[in-house]
């Protein structure tokens, strides 16, 4: 984000989609973590506690990803049956295609 503006329009834009949505903020610094809870009404709870990790793993993956890319380990067109015994009449999607969540398999996971 490059200012505070921008910052502020996704937190409106989130609770225009999410009235009851809340967004919980964790901050690590070297004294102290710290976890804020924000509602629509601004801040509802602070202080230390448990917190809703959501999608971080995201983060993990893409930058395990990017180690085995730099490292030549890996490349973003192979395919998963590179890496995974599978039949090989099986269409497999990239690595690109998973880590974009552009492979199609959504479709066929009953949620």
């Amino acid at each position: 984000m490059k200012n505070i503006e921008q910052v502020k329009m996704l937190i409106k834009k989130h609770f225009n989609s999410s009235p009851k949505g809340v967004i919980s903020v964790g901050i690590t610094t070297q004294k102290r973590d710290y976890i804020f809870h924000i509602d629509r009404s601004g801040l509802i709870e602070s202080g230390n506690g448990y917190y809703g990790v959501g999608s971080i793993s995201k983060t993990f993956i893409s930058s395990y990803l990017c180690e085995l890319i730099a490292e030549k380990k890996i490349s973003l067109a192979d395919t998963i049956d590179r890496f995974i015994d599978l039949p090989s009449k099986l269409n497999c999607p990239t690595i690109f295609e998973l880590a974009t969540h552009t492979s199609g398999y959504s479709k066929f996971i009953p949620f």
